[in-house]
């Protein structure tokens, strides 16, 4: 056990990766669009290397898998399904309805300052007005479903998917006694194939296609308190920076993916490479410098209120570019990256602190009274 909570550390600060790669994209974004008929676009070939957004939250669903399998089976027989069910609800709904509320608050600002819609990829999430329908498919994390994508906060659209995932995980675990490692692999197989036979009823499929992240994130945890398999440190780094440079040429675009049965996109590429990336850290002694990953783990911390509140900042940013018509694409940068990046981190800890960590012991109180009321 005392192994398993040293790796969790790791995982923390793989977790701040994975945010930094979404913040990074999304400023990215932001500043390769024009506002002003002056402005120059942000395309910086060495800042695209690290334009890897998508296989950020790759990380984060297979992450999720990991660690909810080491930190709530002791055994796998062992799941409280109903107290799992409580914790995770207080552990992600009530941080994001709130940041739902900001965000359609900021919403009438944006409108009133940014001017013309021209088509910007910061557009949809605040010009286009929710109708109550909308609030009601958010609020139930159920727009993935049949609801309207890309409303309040672009980002959002993985939230449902890792909701639906946390549904799914207690039946993983409850045949895990039977089946073994077969239980995260048939459900992340079955998953898949919903998705490659277009079965699914569900308006936005990615729940379905990205399900073997989350199941192999499950499988991975279930590996490594099953066996005693660890890697030599040396391999173990230069196969996670190794996986990092194959990410970026995938996202990149600088090697064509091959149309093969199972691999048919550049999803589901770089959801392997997640695999992968989180197997090279759970399994081996990665060591990168201590400063960065120090920084690292607290941005993990954060990691959940960082991805709901960075495009609000980003948004605050883009209205003073075109306020102060800045137009210099360094500047343009520097004054997205300041909002999107550093004032998102304060936001976040502040969230983290005064949202996140009192509802998660409000979960944590709730499903301790219903193992006592068992």
């Amino acid at each position: 056990m005392s192994s398993e909570k040293h790796h969790f550390k790791p995982l923390t600060w793989l977790r701040g990766i994975a945010a930094l790669l979404v913040v990074i994209s999304h400023s990215l974004r932001a500043t390769q669009d024009t506002y002003l008929s002056k402005d120059e676009p942000v395309n910086w070939i060495w800042l695209k290397v690290f334009d890897l957004g998508t296989f950020g939250v790759l990380l984060f669903f297979t992450l999720s898998g990991t660690t909810l399998y080491l930190s709530h089976t002791s055994r796998a027989s062992k799941l409280n399904v109903f107290p799992f069910y409580i914790k995770r609800f207080f552990r992600i709904w009530p941080a994001f309805a709130l940041s739902l509320l900001v965000y359609f608050v900021f919403s009438f600002a944006f409108r009133e300052f940014y001017g013309v819609a021209t088509g910007n990829w910061i557009e949809r999430q605040f010009l286009q007005v929710p109708t109550p329908t909308d609030f009601l498919t958010y609020l139930t994390l159920s727009f993935n479903i049949s609801g309207q994508p890309g409303l309040f906060n672009n980002a959002y659209w993985s939230l449902p998917v890792e909701f639906q995932y946390y549904l799914l995980f207690p039946i993983m675990i409850l045949l895990i006694p039977k089946l073994k490692s077969l239980s995260p692999i048939l459900m992340g197989v079955a998953l898949y194939m919903v998705f490659k036979l277009d079965l699914g009823i569900f308006k936005d499929q990615r729940v379905f296609m990205l399900g073997f992240t989350f199941c192999g994130g499950v499988f991975l945890g279930f590996i490594y308190r099953k066996y005693e398999l660890r890697l030599n440190q040396y391999i173990g780094t230069i196969t996670f920076v190794f996986l990092f440079v194959s990410a970026s040429i995938v996202s990149n675009g600088f090697v064509e993916i091959p149309d093969l049965p199972v691999i048919s996109n550049i999803w589901v590429m770089l959801g392997l490479i997640a695999l992968s990336v989180v197997a090279s850290i759970l399994f081996a002694e990665v060591k990168l410098p201590r400063i960065l990953t120090s920084q690292l783990y607290k941005m993990g911390e954060y990691s959940y209120s960082l991805y709901l509140y960075h495009n609000l900042l980003i948004g605050c940013a883009v209205l003073l570019l075109i306020y102060f018509s800045v137009t210099d694409s360094v500047q343009r940068y520097f004054v997205v990256i300041t909002f999107g990046g550093f004032v998102s981190l304060y936001v976040a800890h502040l969230s983290y602190k005064y949202i996140e960590l009192p509802f998660m012991r409000m979960g944590s109180r709730l499903s301790n009274l219903d193992r006592l009321n068992k």
